[in-house]
């Protein structure tokens, strides 16, 4: 999995940035999710064009956490928006039509 890209599904979804955080709204069940600023990192990287690695890689570097923790709360993270239907994993970079 770590070496899937993952692309925010933008058909299920809409967001913005407030303050530094994510604010999500899924747009199959009109719920928000307020995202702190790990998961706002995580968010703003989920472009398709990056592995989940490498994200994971990102927030070591950005918030000095342990490769284990990051790789651990980033793929729960990840999963959990996966199965709401706001994710799309790919094994090649996707293209921004495929979103």
């Amino acid at each position: 999995m770590l070496n899937e890209y993952v692309a925010i599904n933008k058909d299920k979804t809409a967001y913005q940035v407030i303050d530094g955080e994510a604010v999500v709204v899924n747009l199959e069940d009109s719920t928000f999710h307020v995202q702190n600023q790990v998961a706002t990192f995580i968010w703003e990287l989920m472009d398709g064009k990056i592995t989940i690695n490498e994200i994971v890689k990102g927030i070591c570097r950005e918030f000095d956490v342990d490769p284990g923790t990051a790789e651990r709360d980033c793929l729960e993270f990840i999963r959990m928006l996966h199965d709401r239907d706001m994710v799309i994993f790919s094994s090649r970079p996707v293209d921004d039509n495929d979103t």
